[in-house]
């Protein structure tokens, strides 16, 4: 994922278009934590999902624009991504063929991913009751 990222940051910038791949991520940092949660909805319906993400990813995309330091990566067409400093982020996406939303998130370690991806991200969701009742939030409540 953060290869494609980088890769298409790089391909606006016409210096470093003859750079080799090898070298463009070499300095790529590890993040040690790399986790898929995922978001069944409470009533099994497809149409719920599909509404409730979009709620979500306007939430999300507001929160971007007064949370330090969530930016959203507009880059992105699998869903909303936002980045969230030193190379982690987060992003949700809609399952194509069941009614759940998945949060993939990469963070430097546990208390990161908690702090600055997690707990923002589970006061937006459980702040809106229509996506508190209709996402079971448990998976992301005992991260």
């Amino acid at each position: 994922m953060k290869v494609t990222s980088l890769l298409t940051r790089l391909r606006q910038d016409p210096e470093q278009a003859a750079t080799s791949l090898l070298e463009l991520i070499a300095d790529l940092q590890e993040l040690d934590i790399i986790e898929e949660l995922r978001f069944p909805m409470t009533d099994d319906s497809l149409d719920t999902m599909h509404q409730v993400f979009d709620v979500c990813a306007k939430g999300i995309e507001r929160t971007c624009q007064d949370l330090e330091p969530w930016s959203l990566d507009t880059e992105n067409l699998e869903g909303i991504r936002v980045r969230v400093g030193e190379g982690q982020f987060f992003m949700l996406r809609k399952s194509l063929h069941d009614p759940i939303i998945s949060l993939q998130l990469e963070a430097l370690d546990r208390d990161q991913a908690q702090t600055l991806i997690v707990d923002p991200l589970m006061a937006l969701l459980e702040s809106d009751e229509p996506i508190k009742s209709s996402l079971d939030l448990d998976i992301l409540r005992n991260f």
